[in-house]
């Protein structure tokens, strides 16, 4: 079975930096070419689409983005923004929105120490995603979990009144699924642990779709 758990973002969040130039090349694009979905006066969201078409309108940053397709020495190149959202876009088959902050600070740094270690790293943030139970659990499980929500009050009593999905902050799932018994609760918990320190750190909002079960 393929592995669902980098399936599960939806919707991320990073800064960009006006002082950083290849930053400072996607934001300028970003602005110019994609719909703002954002309410935030500090803040821009987008869709992934609208953002990949923008910042490949940059000669440069296309050229970039095609060099990061051939074999890149480790001697000679230096990670930039481009590489890192390109290669966790990529890890992140299900991300359709961007939220990005446009930070002008002058002072900062991409440079974290690991082990006594300097390298680059790339920050983000796990705004919304989804859990579909049908890749976790069979159908008799899920009426199980089901039959918890139901129980817990989560899910209406009356099945005409139940939907086939519910929204939950992680950190509510996760308190949520520990206070179950049993095999498929474990289980269900193992998935989440695989992301534990992103999710609860993050603590995204998630469409947790449960199916429909008439009873």
């Amino acid at each position: 079975m393929q592995n669902k758990t980098f399936n599960i973002p939806t919707h991320i969040e990073f800064t960009l930096y006006r002082n950083d130039y290849f930053d400072n090349l996607m934001i300028t694009n970003i602005l110019r070419y994609c719909k703002n979905y954002s309410d935030s006066e500090t803040k821009i969201k987008i869709k992934i689409s609208a953002f990949f078409d923008a910042i490949k309108k940059n000669k440069i940053i296309n050229a970039e983005l095609e060099k990061l397709n051939e074999n890149i020495s480790s001697t000679t190149f230096k990670p930039n923004s481009v590489f890192f959202l390109k290669n966790i876009l990529q890890n992140l088959p299900n991300v359709t929105w961007l939220t990005i902050n446009i930070s002008y600070e002058k002072n900062f740094t991409r440079i974290v120490t690991v082990d006594k270690t300097p390298m680059a790293k790339f920050n983000y943030n796990i705004i919304e995603g989804v859990l579909d139970l049908c890749d976790v659990f069979d159908k008799t499980q899920i009426e199980t979990f089901n039959k918890y929500l139901i129980k817990i009050d989560i899910l209406p009593k009356n099945y005409l009144e139940r939907k086939s999905y519910l929204h939950i902050f992680t950190s509510d799932l996760i308190l949520l699924v520990e206070s179950m018994q049993g095999s498929d609760a474990n289980r269900l918990l193992a998935i989440l642990d695989k992301f534990n320190s992103t999710l609860e750190n993050d603590n995204p909002i998630l469409l947790l779709k449960t199916d429909y079960s008439i009873f």
